[in-house]
Order: structure tokens, then sequence, then C-alpha cells
């Protein structure tokens, strides 16, 4: 599967599972590759509703920042 993506900015929802951190890694390596072409801000909401929430959201966090990217 080959998909384009426009430049420009956008929000990128990340749960912090393993699919949504893959694409984390990813987007992250194409907005450092091409920064002017791509900017990515991650947003997660904690739900509170797991017991491991609470770390979802700190590894997502974490993620963000070690990537450069802007953390909601």
């Amino acid at each position: 599967m080959n998909v384009q993506l426009e430049p420009g900015v956008y929000v990128v929802a990340v749960s912090g599972g393993v699919d949504s951190m893959a694409l984390l890694h990813c987007l992250s390596a194409m907005s450092r590759d091409n920064p002017k072409r791509w900017r990515f801000t991650v947003a997660h909401l904690n739900h509170g509703i797991r017991e491991d929430a609470q770390q979802d959201e700190r590894l997502v966090r974490a993620t963000a920042q070690s990537y450069g990217l802007p953390y909601v």
C-alpha cells in the first residue's frame, strides 16, 4: 500500500498501543527528514478507563518529546 500524504500540519491521535506507536515513529521520521513539508502534533486522551491508562499517557508524552514533537 502506497499512501500519499499531502504537505501540511497534522494532529495525530496516539493511544499508546503498538499500532499507534509505530505510526508515531514513522511520522516522526517523515517530519525529521522533511520538516518544512510535514509537521505533526501528537494528541492523546486519557479516559482513565483502564488501569494502565496513566502509563499509556506517560509513554506517549515521553515518546513525543523524545522525537521533538508537540504533545497535547
